[in-house]
């Protein structure tokens, strides 16, 4: 029997902390704080209005409002018409169960960008509105929990020390 070629060496992995700078661009969001938590399965996005509809093609799709604030800045009022690609229930960390609307779009993180899953909810309460799950993380990943912004490639005069 004739002898297997050695396996590729997986990729190594990426380090991350448990907070990061992270792109969604085809939602024209970028450099947004972005809690890493690999207790959660899916990703998810703060939102302050989702409108279901149907459009003329028997499609299923959101209208989507976001107030966008950064520090020292006004708040700006950002609109999408987004496809839905699934509804989900899903679990929050304080145990009760909510319908989220789920889309596909961009992620960046660091030099990687791949299209990822989002669930899109109100975490105006919370204190980062982008989470990031394992499954946005793939493999690709390997998260430092002692440590935040292992990827940041902003300059240094924009980085936030309060973070």
């Amino acid at each position: 029997m004739p002898k297997r070629a050695p396996a590729k060496p997986a990729p190594a992995a990426t380090k991350v902390g448990w907070l990061e700078h992270v792109d969604l661009p085809e939602l024209g969001l970028f450099a947004e704080k972005a809690k890493i938590d690999t207790g959660a399965r899916t990703s998810s996005l703060h939102v302050d209005r989702i409108a279901p509809y149907v459009d003329e093609n028997g499609q299923h799709r959101a209208k989507i409002t976001k107030y966008v604030r950064h520090a020292g800045e006004p708040r700006k009022t950002v609109h999408w018409d987004v496809e839905i690609r699934d509804f989900r229930s899903v679990k929050s960390s304080n145990g009760a169960v909510e319908e989220r609307v789920v889309i596909a779009t961009m992620l960046k993180l660091g030099t990687v960008a791949r299209k990822r899953e989002f669930t899109l909810t109100n975490r105006k309460e919370m204190r980062y509105q982008i989470l990031v799950g394992r499954k946005g993380l793939g493999k690709l990943f390997l998260v430092d929990p002692s440590a935040k912004f292992l990827l940041d490639e902003l300059p240094a005069k924009a980085k936030d020390p309060t973070a």
